[in-house]
C-alpha cells in the first residue's frame, strides 16, 4: 500500500510517495516536524518505486574512488549510488531536467540510504530557489540565527553548547545542516531541517541570520570580521549539495554572494569555553554586560 506525505523545508513544498511499510519502519520519523497536509502544487515530488530500469548516457561524474555514478539522460539525470566495496547500487533515482520530478528506487532500505536519496532529490531543486544548505551548527538568540562553521572535528557543536550554557534563553536551530533561504525581498532567514548529523535536532524554525561565525581554536579568545573575499572563502567549503550541474553550481554561488553581501561573516578564535561564546555574542549581537 502507498502513500503521499508532504513537507515543507526552508518554504520549499515537496510530496514523497513511499510504501506503507517504510512509515511503520520510521525511516522517516525526523522529518515529522515538517509534515504538511492537504495536495496543493509542490516544487517537487519524489516518487519511490519497486523497479528502476538501468539509464545510459553520458557520464558526468564517476571513477575508482567516487561512490557515486551521474549520467546525462534523455530529459534529465540518472545517479546510481554504490556502497563501500562499490559492487553494490544502495539506489537509482532519475531527475528529470528542472529537479520537479524524482524517482527512486532503493535496493536496501534503511534510514540513511532513503534519507541520503532523498537529500539528493532536495539540494537539486532547492538551488534555483537560492537555498543554499549550510554544514554548521546554529543557534537562536534573541530572535536572531548565528551560524557556526568549520572544518569537522573544530568544534562547531561545542560552541553551540557553550553559548546555550553562557545564555539560557539561547536554543539550539540544527547541529549539522541548517539552510538559508534568500527571499527577493533581500532577507536572509536561516531554517532547521531534518538533517542535523549526529544530534537529534530536527526543528521546524527559522530566523533571520544576524552572522556566520568560522569557529578557529586558539589559546584565547578574539573575534574579527572578514572581508567579503574572505568571507566568501570561508562559505564556500560550507555549502553542500549537488555540484556536478552547472545550473545549479551558478544558482549557488549567486545565492552565496547575495549572502556575504548582506549578512555579516566573522572568525572567531576561541577556547571551548562560555566566555567565548560571550565574545563573539558582544560582537554579533552587540551584547555588553
Amino acid at each position: 500500500m502507498r502513500t503521499i506525505l508532504s513537507y515543507r523545508i526552508a518554504g520549499i513544498d515537496f510530496a514523497i510517495n513511499i510504501e506503507k511499510e517504510a512509515i511503520e519502519q520510521n525511516l522517516l520519523n525526523h522529518y515529522n516536524s515538517f509534515r504538511i497536509e492537504g495536495t496543493k502544487e509542490f516544487d517537487f515530488v519524489l516518487d519511490i518505486v519497486n523497479r528502476q530500469e538501468r539509464m545510459e548516457g553520458e557520464q558526468i561524474l564517476g571513477g575508482d574512488k567516487i561512490r557515486s555514478q551521474i549520467y546525462r539522460v534523455q530529459n534529465g539525470y540518472y545517479k546510481e549510488a554504490l556502497g563501500r566495496e562499490r559492487r553494490r547500487v544502495l539506489y537509482a533515482i532519475y531527475l528529470n531536467s528542472n529537479y520537479s520530478y524524482g524517482r527512486l528506487k532503493i535496493n536496501q532500505h534503511t534510514r540513511t540510504i532513503l534519507n541520503e536519496a532523498i537529500m539528493t532529490m532536495f539540494f537539486a531543486a532547492m538551488a534555483k530557489f537560492h537555498v543554499i544548505k549550510i554544514h554548521a551548527s546554529s543557534v537562536i538568540k534573541d530572535g536572531k540565527a548565528i551560524l557556526f562553521h568549520a572544518p569537522c572535528g573544530t568544534g562547531k557543536s561545542t560552541h553551540s553548547q557553550q553559548w546555550m550554557k553562557a545564555f539560557p534563553d539561547a536554543e539550539l536551530l540544527n547541529d549539522d545542516g541548517p539552510v538559508v533561504r534568500v527571499w527577493p525581498d533581500g532577507r536572509v532567514i536561516a531554517y532547521g531541517s531534518p538533517w542535523s548529523g549526529k544530534t537529534p535536532c530536527y526543528k521546524n524554525l527559522s530566523a533571520p541570520v544576524a552572522a556566520f561565525v568560522r569557529i578557529n581554536r586558539a589559546k584565547e579568545n578574539k573575534i574579527h570580521r572578514l572581508r567579503l573575499v574572505e568571507a566568501y572563502a570561508s562559505l564556500l567549503p560550507s555549502c553542500t549539495g549537488v555540484k556536478w550541474n552547472d545550473d545549479i553550481r551558478n544558482y549557488t554561488h549567486e545565492t552565496m554572494q547575495k549572502v556575504i553581501s548582506t549578512v555579516p561573516f566573522y572568525q572567531l578564535d576561541c577556547l571551548p569555553n562560555e566566555d567565548a561564546a560571550r565574545v563573539c555574542a558582544a560582537e554579533v549581537l552587540k551584547l555588553h554586560e
